[in-house]
């Protein structure tokens, strides 16, 4: 008996002590991320020239607002624009033009140099306010459409918030408040502009995917034979049913069909055939693999980028599939608790992952550091020095042990920096792609500012500034020194930014 309360207690003790590491986990990783996230918000505000980036980004503004006008205007005047009926292409046409026309009187009217600055001037409180506030604007600008995410636990009114959206199955529930699209009220109306996707849907399971698409389009769209066919072939390419289109839907347990990701993405094939301008998804990862699962919100992504809102709700979604979402809500108790873009999430979950070790305390900093950097130099050191020892030869100079140490020292600081520029970016890029472009505008930028291919006080301001971060340019200089400090006043001179 003493064992096991003995046994219970070190339990006991070891739950409490995992739970006050996760809450000093948790505490410090939101201060390391306000933290950063001020530090480079303050950077942005203290460095960036608000008036030229102004003009740069408004006047591509306007080329891009006339352009669209222009497109817009083509598209419905011309016989090779859109192929849809003629009530539908004005509306289409009408639509966009608001916007568009809307744009342009704010642009005409309002004082958006003092609304560039503020937004600027945003970042000085934070790197995350001022994103937020440039998305919205941005929002505005585009007339951004999105794949929506409403994700909550079971039982939580996911269903019910789609019923109400579309005015469906309202028996017995009271509803406060009115549905609006582009701020104006439209009730039962939006069932005229939006498709819904259910979680279950009755297929005729003896007819193939074209065929019950083909029937579907008789009954929804009063399309002629010849369009009705071709809208076929396009839902089906979208929906990447074409492998399929002959292969029948099948019965469960009876007759051999189509699979199951297949069945959902001709759920939302059937919808799409009106071409609605929303499509509502309840659930429609619901019973597949992750495999399917990730190719059925692909396609949900697809279609949103093509033109449409697309909003789904979702249950216990895996990490691939959550980032998929452009901008997702959380409901708790059929309340809304967090509507966030889904990118902010994963960027506070990536930064928790990267720190993890070290607010554990699974081992010091300093170990961790000079482990990391003594596994680097044999990677990173040996072709430069290679190099130098052949270059240094090579051009004649100075032979004195003590010069020859001096200049591997240096170029061995130079290896470093530059591999240490290099981890920094791996870190906060997403992708090893991503690094890669990075890497290349920016060394060029530090390379120039090194003093070796250009007179770095000749340069213009806005570019010398840069010289003060290029470990090239100190690693230039302190070579330079070493090769001719016997000689008198090149010391001092260099120092002057001449040679």
């Amino acid at each position: 008996m003493k064992e096991v309360t003995d046994q219970f207690l070190s339990f006991a003790l070891l739950n409490q002590i995992k739970q006050a590491n996760d809450q000093c986990y948790r505490s410090r990783s939101w201060w390391i991320v306000l933290a950063v996230d001020f530090a480079v918000g303050l950077a942005l505000f203290l460095y960036v020239d608000c008036d030229k980036a102004y003009d740069v980004f408004w006047k591509n503004v306007d080329e891009l607002v006339d352009k669209l006008d222009g497109v817009i205007t083509w598209l419905t005047n011309n016989p090779a624009g859109l192929k849809l009926n003629e009530p539908v292409n004005t509306a289409l046409a009408s639509f966009f033009q608001y916007h568009i026309h809307l744009w342009k009187t704010f642009m005409l009217f309002s004082r958006y140099r003092i609304i560039w600055h503020v937004l600027c001037g945003s970042s000085c409180m934070g790197l995350s306010v001022c994103c937020a506030l440039f998305a919205d604007f941005f929002s505005l600008l585009t007339l951004h459409i999105v794949c929506f995410d409403v994700y909550e636990s079971r039982g939580a009114g996911k269903t019910t918030l789609l019923n109400t959206l579309l005015s469906r199955n309202l028996k017995g529930l009271t509803v406060e408040g009115t549905v609006a699209v582009n701020g104006n009220v439209i009730g039962r109306g939006i069932t005229a502009i939006s498709g819904y996707a259910q979680q279950e849907e009755m297929f005729v399971g003896t007819l193939t995917v074209r065929e019950y698409l083909s029937i579907q389009a008789r009954l929804r769209t009063n399309l002629p034979p010849e369009r009705r066919e071709k809208r076929v072939n396009v839902v089906l390419s979208q929906l990447g049913l074409t492998k399929c289109q002959n292969t029948r839907i099948g019965v469960a347990g009876v007759l051999k069909g189509i699979s199951g990701g297949e069945a959902r993405r001709l759920t939302f094939a059937c919808e799409m055939l009106s071409n609605p301008a929303l499509l509502f998804c309840d659930e429609p990862t619901t019973g597949l693999d992750s495999f399917m699962a990730e190719n059925v919100v692909q396609v949900l992504s697809k279609l949103a980028k093509s033109g449409r809102t697309v909003v789904c709700t979702i249950h216990q979604p895996a990490s691939q599939l959550y980032l998929m979402f452009d901008r997702v809500m959380f409901l708790d108790s059929s309340y809304p608790c967090w509507d966030r873009q889904s990118q902010w999430r994963s960027l506070l979950y990536r930064l928790r992952a990267h720190i993890l070790d070290l607010v554990w305390n699974s081992h010091m900093s300093a170990s961790y550091y000079l482990a990391r950097i003594l596994s680097y130099i044999p990677l990173f050191s040996v072709d430069g020095l290679l190099m130098l020892y052949v270059c240094y030869w090579m051009v004649g100079f100075s032979s004195s042990v003590s010069q020859v140490l001096f200049a591997t020292l240096i170029a061995f600081l130079i290896e470093q920096s530059s591999s240490a520029f290099g981890v920094m970016l791996s870190c906060i890029s997403p992708t090893y792609p991503v690094a890669a472009s990075l890497a290349g505008p920016l060394l060029t930028l530090l390379s120039l500012t090194g003093g070796l291919y250009a007179n770095v006080g000749s340069l213009p301001s806005y570019v010398s500034w840069i010289q003060y971060l290029s470990w090239f340019r100190y690693g230039f200089e302190a070579l330079a020194i070493n090769q001719w400090e016997e000689v008198n006043g090149a010391n001092s001179t260099f120092w002057n930014d001449q040679v």
